[in-house]
C-alpha cells in the first residue's frame, strides 16, 4: 500500500507526460522501441517492463490526438502540444496567483492516458513519482 504522502499528483511526471516529453525531445518521428529504450535508459528501468506501457500510451495518445503515426513512427501533433503548453502555463499562473482553477479539457485528456496505462497482467498502473531526491516508477491501485 502506498503512503498518501507519496501519492503522485496529477501534475507530476506521469506516463502520458513522460512519453510526450521524450517524443518531443527526440525531435523526429520515433518508434515505440526507440521511446521505450530512451525511457528505460533515462529512468533506469527494465525495458521489458516499460515497453508495453510506452506502446499503450503512444497508441492511446494517437487515438486522443496527441500523436500522429506514420509507418509505425510517432510524432507529436504540434498544435495540440502548443495548446497543452499554453493551458499548463495558464493553470500554473492562476495557482501561483493564489486563485482557484481547474485543469483544462486537454490536460484532463492527457491525464486519462495515465489512468488507463495498466501494467500488463495487473489492475495496477505504472506511474512516475517525481521526487527530487528519489525519483522512481511505482505501481498504483487507484482503488486504495
Amino acid at each position: 500500500m502506498m503512503n498518501l504522502a507519496q501519492r503522485p499528483t496529477n501534475l507530476g511526471k506521469q506516463n502520458g507526460a513522460v512519453v510526450l516529453e521524450v517524443v518531443k525531445v527526440l525531435g523526429r518521428p520515433v518508434t515505440i522501441a526507440e521511446v521505450a529504450q530512451r525511457v528505460s535508459t533515462v529512468y533506469k528501468l527494465p525495458l521489458d517492463l516499460i515497453q508495453p506501457v510506452v506502446a499503450y500510451v503512444l497508441r492511446a495518445g494517437e487515438a486522443s490526438g496527441f500523436f500522429e503515426c506514420h509507418l509505425g513512427c510517432y510524432s507529436p501533433v504540434p498544435s495540440v502540444v502548443e495548446q497543452l503548453r499554453q493551458d499548463i502555463d495558464e493553470y500554473a499562473a492562476k495557482i501561483l496567483a493564489g486563485g482557484k482553477t481547474e485543469i483544462s479539457p486537454l490536460m484532463r485528456k492527457l491525464q486519462r492516458l495515465d489512468k488507463t496505462a495498466l501494467i500488463p497482467g495487473s489492475r495496477l498502473r505504472l506511474v512516475y513519482l517525481h521526487d527530487a531526491v528519489h525519483p522512481k516508477w511505482i505501481s498504483v491501485d487507484d482503488n486504495e
